[in-house]
């Protein structure tokens, strides 16, 4: 861990509306200007700072309060590895992949892992690249390719078959997507 030394902490200046300034010792608030050369102020000058009780406990407070105070962007939660466990990734995309045609809920998803909707949500995309519902999406539009392929059913029954609402919503995500609609996908 690496100290900070008296002359850089004594460097550091605080004004009285600092929450920190009310666990300082007085002396450590004077400002040059409010310093008279008097007994008493000669007295705190030359006090060896460093043998304070108060300076003992306060140091690491102190370094912590300096630390979070300059600080521009918040702490980062600590993750456990790379996104989620294989086993754990497993079980989402095999839950996702056999209830494309029903309805797949960030809440039964995390479920299905154990672990909370948010914590999953992160994990999942730190593994993925993508949130699971964008996997989801991409899942449905590719299941909606291959039925397409197969020229058996219409783009209305294939949009239920994929878990879309209808034909409309499987036109703008396969469009977004592929590039194209179901039906110019047909044409080509």
């Amino acid at each position: 861990m690496k100290t900070i030394s008296q002359e850089q902490l004594l460097k550091v200046s605080f004004t009285e509306e600092d929450p920190i300034a009310d666990l300082l010792p007085r002396s450590l608030l004077l400002s040059d200007h409010s310093l008279g050369w008097d007994g008493s102020c000669v007295k705190h000058c030359y006090e060896p700072v460093w043998e304070m009780p108060e300076i003992n406990s306060l140091t690491v407070a102190l370094a912590v309060y300096l630390i979070r105070r300059s600080s521009k962007t918040p702490p980062k939660i600590p993750t456990v590895g790379d996104g989620l466990s294989r086993n754990a990734l497993e079980k989402a995309l095999n839950y996702i992949n056999t209830h494309l045609d029903g309805e797949v809920t960030l809440s039964k998803l995390a479920e299905v892992v154990g672990m909370s909707q948010y914590y999953f949500c992160r994990l999942f995309k730190q593994s993925m690249g993508i949130s699971p519902y964008q996997y989801l999406l991409q899942q449905r539009v590719e299941r909606a390719k291959q039925l397409l392929e197969q020229r058996k059913f219409s783009i209305a029954d294939i949009a239920l078959q994929c878990g879309f609402s209808n034909q409309s919503h499987l036109n703008r995500h396969f469009k977004r997507i592929v590039g194209m609609t179901p039906f110019m996908f047909l044409k080509q």
